[in-house]
């Protein structure tokens, strides 16, 4: 039985498509299959990392399950509601080797819920405006790889002498290579000498 911990909950990049642990039927007993479309919340290691499942899964009590009443909250919603507090939820950990809350302080926390009605309408806007970040995201990126290939490209022109017309009175580069070896070799021996004296 897929049985999924904080750090599937932290790589998960807001949806459970995948877990790197499971349960045999005797670990089962002692868990609880949560359904898909749960919000799973951890409360420690990773205080209020939050994903939603793509399927029935278990967890340990490091991660709090949440599943929204019909008509009452939206599961987007209560996700970013909880990715908002996120840091405020960390300040109700004790100052320990490793941060945790309990059910208890996560019961207590309060925040404003409107409507149904505009907590779907506050989903669907939220999500065209990351439609287009990702759409800005990619931009940049394509964007960001011409230029890389582009400052390739002037170097290697600005190497081979491509950038600017040639002056007939500059030294060919062949013969410029040419010479700085043989200085190169001039003061290895020049180096070889003073070390024999």
């Amino acid at each position: 039985y897929p049985f999924i911990q904080t750090g599937d909950v932290a790589r998960s990049k807001g949806y459970i498509n995948s877990h790197s642990a499971t349960l045999n039927d005797f670990g089962l007993a002692q868990s609880k299959m949560w359904p898909e479309n749960t919000l799973c919340i951890t409360i420690a290691a990773n205080i209020a990392n939050t994903a939603i499942l793509s399927y029935p899964a278990c967890f340990p009590d490091s991660v709090v399950g949440f599943l929204p009443y019909e008509n009452e909250s939206e599961l987007k919603y209560i996700k970013w509601v909880v990715d908002n507090m996120k840091n405020n939820l960390e300040n109700y950990a004790p100052a320990t080797a490793q941060k945790n809350i309990n059910l208890g302080i996560l019961n207590k926390v309060v925040f404003k819920c409107p409507p149904i009605e505009e907590q779907k309408e506050i989903v669907h806007r939220v999500e065209k405006l990351f439609q287009v970040a990702d759409k800005i995201e990619e931009k940049y990126k394509t964007a960001f790889e011409k230029v890389e290939k582009l400052e390739q490209s002037i170097l290697a022109k600005a190497f081979r002498g491509e950038l600017v017309d040639p002056d007939p009175n500059d030294e060919p580069a062949e013969e410029l290579l040419k010479r700085i070896l043989a200085e190169k070799v001039q003061m290895e021996k020049s180096k070889k000498l003073k070390k024999k004296k």
